[in-house]
């Protein structure tokens, strides 16, 4: 088995098989938070954590901090853009920044009015009275946030690439929109941010990582399409931060044959004798893709059993080998996966040496960062080996961020506090990132 406990996800043979399974959104590590005591018994709050492919939310009681209910669904935005820059640009579009903002705020609506519904036998089971929405949290990068603001993200699209604001404020409901399903008097609190591209989401899950207990050195790398990669000194005691892009292998794009991480996605690879290869599937159903640790896991198990060369290359010169129900992996395939892992080896390795730090935990974040097998990112050197033994999966870290700003609302004060004395490192204006960018291409 490969986790510590077993979530029914289909991803190993210790694991019973899960059908149905959605992986839009990890909500372990909410079961224990607090709340305000001096708060009424029917109080709710809900952890928005907007992300730009997906929506991940949380509605807590905000009296004793109980997670009532849960829901992880598609950003609705995708339809004006899949990724960051497509939505900046439509933004800048006569009346699309108003699209963005309405098509958001409706999302957060609908969520609201489905999670206040879901939560209705809780409160009449424990004779709560009727549940009342008084706090939002909103995690998400900088241009998510300023979407639901209703604030130009324009400023992300051209250098120097300025924060359209820093966050870590609140504004009532009715300053947004008129809702008919939110309290107009509720307040939405914007999760603060640190720079253009190392956002709220990030500030969170720093705080969900533990950067705010200063006892030893520590490493956060949230993986995605956008890297977000912060480390704590504890010799300095500063926070330093920088974003790279690593491309979209982490995601399943890129990839001829692959898809996000959902039912039907391999998401491990074992090479047994003569080559053969056996392969897991999320949900164990048919293959029908392969997603980034899947990727991740071929490299890895095509680098040991001496497949794949230092640079990538099939020793037998073969373009694509085939993995099961006509998903394979090709040179591009490789190549790409390369492209982003070098990102991630460099900006951790560059965040080392401004920082002091050779030690240290790293916490591995995001989606992708959640499902990794860490031997696999340390084999095909996605870490600094100094930190290869004390590598830990965080999961999606930046909602149990947010659910906890959304009830300790004094950790407001210090979330502002961390991310004003960040300090920012960026690495396109580092001049030994190209080279050692490409060093690291190799495995």
């Amino acid at each position: 088995m490969i986790c510590s406990v077993c979530r029914r996800c289909g991803l190993c043979e210790g694991s019973e098989t899960k059908k149905n399974i959605s992986v839009l959104a990890d909500f372990s590590g909410l079961e224990n938070l607090k709340g305000d005591n001096s708060l009424a018994l029917n109080f709710v709050g809900i952890a928005f954590d907007i992300g730009t492919t997906s929506i991940a939310a949380n509605l807590f009681t905000l009296k004793d901090g109980i997670l009532v209910a849960s829901v992880g669904e598609e950003n609705c935005q995708i339809e004006f853009g899949s990724d960051v820059v497509s939505r900046i640009l439509f933004s800048s579009k006569p009346s699309g920044l108003k699209k963005l903002h309405e098509s958001i705020l409706s999302q957060i609506e609908r969520i609201s009015k489905k999670l206040i519904l879901s939560s209705q036998s809780f409160f009449v089971e424990n004779r709560r009275g009727r549940a009342v929405l008084k706090r939002i949290v909103i995690s998400g990068n900088t241009a998510m946030e300023s979407f639901v603001l209703g604030i130009s993200a324009d400023s992300l699209a051209q250098f120097p690439f300025s924060l359209p604001s820093k966050f870590g404020f609140s504004i009532q409901a009715n300053k947004l929109l008129n809702f008919e399903n939110i309290p107009l008097d509720c307040d939405f609190y914007f999760a603060p941010a640190i720079e253009s591209f190392v956002g709220g989401d990030t500030v969170c899950s720093l705080i969900a990582c533990g950067f705010l207990e200063k006892n030893e050195n520590k490493f956060l790398a949230d993986i995605g399409i956008n890297c977000e990669l912060c480390v704590y000194s504890a010799e300095l005691d500063k926070i330093f931060c920088a974003s790279t892009s690593a491309g979209p292998a982490f995601e399943g794009y890129g990839i001829d044959c692959g898809i996000p991480a959902q039912e039907g996605a391999i998401a491990k690879v074992k090479v047994l004798e003569k080559n053969e290869v056996k392969c897991f599937v999320l949900g164990n159903g048919k293959a029908i893709g392969i997603c980034g640790t899947g990727i991740l896991s071929a490299v890895s198990e095509f680098l040991r059993n001496g497949i794949i060369d230092s640079f990538g290359t099939f020793i037998s010169g073969k373009e694509k080998i085939a993995l099961k129900d006509e998903i394979y992996i090709c040179l591009k395939d490789i190549r790409n996966f390369q492209l982003a892992k070098s990102a991630v080896l460099t900006g951790l390795e560059i965040l080392s040496e401004k920082s002091k730090c050779k030690s240290g935990i790293l916490y591995l974040a995001g989606g992708f960062g959640s499902l990794l097998d860490i031997k696999d990112a340390c084999d095909v050197k996605m870490i600094p080996k100094f930190l290869s033994e004390r590598t830990f999966a965080a999961g999606n870290a930046s909602p149990i961020g947010a659910s906890l700003l959304l009830l300790n609302l004094d950790l407001r004060k210090s979330a502002c506090e961390l991310a004003e004395n960040s300090i920012h490192v960026d690495l396109a204006q580092d001049k030994s990132f190209e080279n050692l960018y490409i060093k690291n291409l190799n495995f």
